[in-house]
């Protein structure tokens, strides 16, 4: 299956007419990218309230910010989605949207079929892409902290694939 999948990639590339091309085009089918995913565990029960997705785009240079809160007895949530250029931001944001009192778990991850466009990947597709495979840390009831955050959300703005 690897061979057949290798030998249609290279099907699909013969048409190319120099590197800057074949790049441009890889660039639109691949797109690793580390994300940050952070989940917040009410305190005494356990229950998630809130997931958030971290992302940086490096064409636009802006974080992305996509969540949701789990829906409680009452209310349905709708996901959230945000860009921003400045990592205070989405800092100050977080630490906004997350309770204090109740725990957390981060972990990054090396998502690598997410679409180029930072517009079309949503929650859903986050939370598809984001699995225990493709998993580079995690770390599971902490408390939430500014400096903590700062060193999560630098890293996911400073590391990505030149495609």
């Amino acid at each position: 299956m690897i061979r057949r999948g290798a030998e249609n990639l290279g099907s699909q590339l013969k048409g190319l007419k120099s590197k800057t091309t074949l790049l441009d085009n890889m660039s639109d089918i691949i797109s690793d990218c580390l994300v940050l995913k952070i989940v917040e565990y009410e305190r005494p029960t356990g229950d998630i309230d809130n997931t958030i997705y971290v992302l940086y785009d490096k064409k636009s240079h802006e974080y992305i910010v996509r969540g949701v809160r789990l829906p409680s007895y009452t209310i349905e949530f709708e996901p959230y989605s945000f860009r921003c250029y400045s990592p205070k931001v989405v800092i100050e944001f977080i630490l906004l949207t997350i309770d204090g009192n109740n725990i957390v778990s981060y972990s990054l991850y090396n998502c690598n079929d997410l679409p180029y466009e930072s517009d079309d990947i949503t929650v859903g597709l986050l939370n598809d892409s984001c699995y225990k495979a493709v998993e580079v840390v995690g770390y599971d009831n902490l408390v939430l902290t500014r400096k903590i955050l700062k060193k999560y959300v630098d890293i996911v703005g400073n590391m990505f694939n030149p495609y």
